[in-house]
């Protein structure tokens, strides 16, 4: 069964949403500029809140002050942007947590998994210069002929279309945040319920 990640929460009713609809995963972002940035106090309330597996997206955070962050919070794991992304990601992954790691994807070139460090999940998404994710688009899913798995295919997901990417591809992970939302940084309850719904019966 698909592994399922919803990302982007802010709130407890959307997070228990999440878990009762039979979510894997919760995320949560730490970056500023993101109309979905939640403080790392109330993050760490509704991590504490939740049952599901946690993590934290982050832009440009260093090494050591990462690896804090994860321990503070107590996540499960991190998706890391930014410079020094990778020696973040390895040193989440020495300290024991777990790393979803961001790997754009243009045209229908098949994405590049090399970079990703070992132990890792690579997280394919939209290639978008001027966005971390949560742009709304999704990529060429004929790109993912051939990936390794396991992977975690994100980018533009909703209850309307990840259906036919888990039976097409059948990624090992999927993870949605704009196409779950009502307006930028506010999730839907019923649209969260649904998406699951979708990947885990596809």
């Amino acid at each position: 069964m698909t592994w399922v990640k919803v990302c982007g929460l802010s709130t407890h009713e959307t997070v228990r949403a999440a878990e009762e609809s039979g979510a894997d995963a919760v995320g949560f972002v730490l970056v500023p500029s993101s109309p979905r940035v939640v403080t790392l106090a109330l993050a760490g309330e509704l991590i504490e809140a939740s049952s599901a597996d946690s993590y934290v997206l982050t832009l440009d955070v260093g090494v050591a002050e990462g690896v804090e962050i994860l321990r503070e919070l107590d996540a499960t794991g991190v998706q890391p942007y930014g410079e020094g992304r990778r020696a973040f990601a390895e040193a989440a992954l020495h300290a024991g947590f777990k790393v979803l790691y961001p790997i754009p994807v243009s045209g229908q070139t098949p994405p590049d998994a090399k970079a990703v460090p070992a132990g890792a999940v690579p997280l394919f998404d939209h290639s978008d210069p001027d966005a971390l994710g949560g742009t709304g688009r999704t990529f060429a899913w004929s790109a993912l002929n051939g990936a390794p798995q396991p992977y975690v295919a994100a980018g533009g997901l909703s209850p309307d279309n990840v259906r036919d990417l888990v039976r097409s591809f059948a990624p090992w992970g999927v993870d949605a945040s704009s196409g779950l939302e009502i307006s930028p940084g506010v999730k839907d309850v019923h649209t969260i319920r649904a998406f699951v719904k979708a990947a885990k019966q596809a």
